[in-house]
């Protein structure tokens, strides 16, 4: 917002939604308690809100309204700043001798940044096509605005491993990659001290207890019938209520912006600035990321949708629906599809336990890359540890209950012991992070062992009973892997806390996955007798022969049948 008119507006505080893609619709009722970490939405008064969905890594977003005490809309993101897929970008300098910036709408600074999600900052001064930022203002390390005392001291820090910090200063921080200024905090340590009672659209910005969360609000006003703006005590109930513990207030009016990457690289405006139009302002934040990962095996096409896929043994060949058929292997291989290069689809890949190599074929189908990794014996359990997109190599090792993992997290080699002899590895996304956690099934008790990459904590859980086969998958689509076995004494899907399926019989093959695309693993069976396969929702279909090998389980569950 232009600083020569005297209205202090707007707070970014982090929540990430899309309107068209949020679930269930609540009204939540007064509590007393708030949010400390960023994890739920919280709210003192009573507001209608939307869930957080998760649009990117490491980015949600979610809405919400209110009509008391008069109509109001509130858009907001929420970042984890422990996601490495996510880094911050501030408005860099001009380079000018008049202005520190050049006035741009945050689309625009989406867009040739190419960033997935950006919100204004900075109350300002225009001049012409350029402006001076009121506040700090540090663009990946280069000072473009020095902080200043007063209405304008709020500072909003990010180091280059992404720790942040809100603090009201007039010293420029040291050792800050990239920083934007604000002007009143208006909720400190969980408090609401907003005072201000100007109604404006604001936009706001505040940090979750530990810091983790970044959380970026923009409210909308000036629009009867729409929404009519917030005061400062109001935008800090806002910000409590998508999950921060401080904010503040960064900017505000026609300024008020919010904006995501529309997933084909353009940007999509998230509120409804109170000009119509977003207004050139003249600093922004960002948000590099990357898009979801799908912890699915099966999308050959990157049409975000599991295709029916089997391997055939005699001539070493795999054949994914409808028509295409690729040779790679020999006999003894295991298939061990992935995603090897993140480009979205299925790598084909085989491992040959004789020499313990790996040879993956490129997105093209001409031509395969080999590496060697694990030992015969070993069961290969490739998956996405480390959240970059990208499978790694990885072998579980019975004789000593071993994960080896080669260029995991960090990009280093690494092993981790987890289990005991007879488990069955079964990685997975287990608290939503975007990383594969190391997890074992043990038959005997039903027991499923899971080291949560977020707290780096075991976490047991009892699911299933003797005979039971393990059958991980997103099945309600909330982008967390669920528990779940399948039982062939009944042909049942069993997943925790959703309903049983029935579907198959007692020769069936588990074959689940996302074959329409709607986010959900769907429950399904491949029938060796007559290669039938049987998908929960979908006309049943024949694809393959009586002696081929379906690839919609993972390598480690395949091998009870195979």
């Amino acid at each position: 917002m232009n600083v020569l008119k005297p209205v202090f507006l707007g707070s970014i505080a982090a929540a990430f939604c899309i309107i068209t893609s949020c679930k269930t619709i609540e009204t939540e009722e007064l509590k007393k308690t708030i949010a400390v970490n960023g994890d739920d939405l919280i709210q003192t008064t009573a507001i209608t809100s939307s869930g957080y969905v998760r649009i990117f890594k490491g980015i949600e977003y979610a809405s919400g309204s209110d009509d008391q005490p008069r109509l109001q809309r509130a858009f907001a993101l929420k970042i984890d700043l422990k996601n490495p897929a996510i880094k911050m970008l501030s408005t860099p300098s001009n380079g000018a001798t008049i202005g520190e910036t050049n006035l741009q709408t945050t689309p625009s600074f989406l867009d040739t940044q190419n960033l997935k999600a950006a919100v204004n900052t900075n109350f300002f001064t225009a001049s012409g096509t350029t402006a001076d930022n009121r506040g700090v203002l540090i663009s990946n390390g280069t000072i473009v605005s020095n902080a200043e005392s007063g209405t304008f001291s709020t500072q909003l820090n990010f180091t280059t491993s992404m720790v942040a910090s809100l603090v009201s200063s007039a010293m420029n921080p040291i050792g800050i990659h990239n920083a934007v200024g604000g002007a009143e905090i208006i909720l400190q340590n969980g408090v609401n001290v907003g005072t201000n009672p100007d109604i404006q659209p604001r936009t706001v910005i505040g940090l979750s207890q530990d810091n983790r969360y970044l959380i970026m609000v923009v409210i909308d006003g000036r629009q009867p019938g729409w929404s009519e703006g917030v005061n400062h005590e109001e935008a800090a109930k806002w910000l409590t209520h998508f999950g921060a513990y401080n904010g503040a207030i960064f900017d505000g009016g026609g300024s008020s912006t919010l904006v995501r990457d529309n997933g084909s690289g353009s940007a999509s405006i998230l509120n409804r600035p109170s000009d119509g139009t977003p207004r050139a302002v003249s600093a922004n934040l960002g948000v590099y990321s990357l898009p979801l990962y799908k912890h699915v095996i099966g999308d050959y096409n990157n049409n975000l949708s599991v295709e029916k896929v089997v391997y055939r043994n005699s001539n070493n060949t795999f054949y994914v629906s409808p028509s295409s058929s690729v040779i790679l292997g020999r006999n003894g291989d295991i298939p061990v599809v992935a995603d090897f290069d993140n480009d979205g689809s299925t790598n084909r890949a085989v491992w040959r336990p004789s020499v313990g190599n790996w040879y993956v074929m490129n997105a093209a189908n001409t031509a395969y890359s080999t590496i060697e990794w694990g030992v015969n014996g070993d069961i290969p359990v490739p998956a996405d540890y480390n959240g970059d997109g990208t499978a790694e190599r990885a072998v579980f090792r019975p004789s000593n209950a071993t994960w080896y993992l080669k260029n995991g997290v960090n990009g280093v080699n690494s092993s981790l012991q987890l289990g005991q002899s007879g488990d069955i590895p079964i990685p997975g996304d287990y608290d939503g992070d975007d990383h594969a956690d190391k997890a074992v099934y043990r038959p005997s008790n039903g027991n499923w062992y899971v080291i949560l990459s977020i707290t780096n904590t075991l976490n047991t859980v009892q699911w299933g009973q003797s005979g039971d086969i393990p059958v991980p998958g997103d099945y309600d689509g909330n982008g967390i892997v669920d528990r779940a076995v399948y039982r062939p004494s009944t042909g049942q899907f069993i997943i925790r806390n959703q309903p049983t399926v029935t579907i198959g019989q007692t020769d069936d093959i588990p074959s689940p996955g996302d074959y329409d695309g709607d986010g959900k693993t769907e429950c399904a069976v491949w029938r060796p007798s007559n290669a039938t396969w049987i998908i929960e929702g979908q006309s049943n279909s024949v694809y393959g022969i009586v002696s081929d090998i379906p690839l919609s389980l993972p390598s480690a569950i395949r091998m009870f049948f195979f």
